[in-house]
């Protein structure tokens, strides 16, 4: 579809290559040691909309060991259908964690913080985009409010580290 609203031919053979390369996509640098911190006061659950073989080949790049992987294989939908978020509330029910402790972290307004807002999850924008133009995900409505916002998963695993280290007395400040 890319290529044809681009006007640029693109072959089946051009459209396999992209969808086997997925395992081959880099992190962003600073998300491996990030999720290492925050899986240290945390579950670490991926909702993806990729296949299993295809997450398996980029998950060692991740470099912590997710407690539950969503994917859009499992669902049989893409984000930013509810099924996947849904799916995602399944897998952690055994986890002992209140709903209301469930955070959904993620880049992208329309696949991600609008749904799961729309579920009542909370939510944290990771806008790594923050002053840049342009984007590759549709625009999402302007009501969209994430609970919190940071442009790396650095600077939301500090945050998280800053809370932590607070006094009990200070947090609901």
């Amino acid at each position: 579809r890319i290529g044809d609203d681009l006007s640029a031919p693109v072959s089946e053979g051009d459209a396999e290559a992209l969808a086997a390369s997925v395992p081959d996509w880099p992190v962003f640098e600073d998300t491996a040691q990030a999720l290492a911190d925050l899986k240290a006061r945390a579950r670490i659950i991926v909702v993806s909309n990729v296949d299993r073989e295809s997450f398996a080949g980029a998950a060692p790049k991740l470099g912590v060991e997710l407690d539950a992987l969503v994917t859009a294989e499992d669902v049989g939908a893409y984000k930013p259908d509810f099924r996947m978020f849904r799916a995602a509330l399944d897998a952690v029910a055994g986890f002992d964690v209140k709903p209301r402790d469930h955070l959904h972290v993620a880049q992208s307004l329309h696949h991600d913080i609008a749904p799961a807002s729309g579920l009542g999850i909370a939510t944290c924008w990771i806008d790594r985009r923050a002053g840049k133009p342009g984007g590759a995900t549709p625009e999402t409505p302007g009501n969209i409010r994430p609970g919190w916002m940071f442009t790396t998963m650095r600077e939301f695993a500090d945050a998280v580290e800053a809370s932590a280290s607070q006094p009990e007395s200070s947090k609901d400040e």
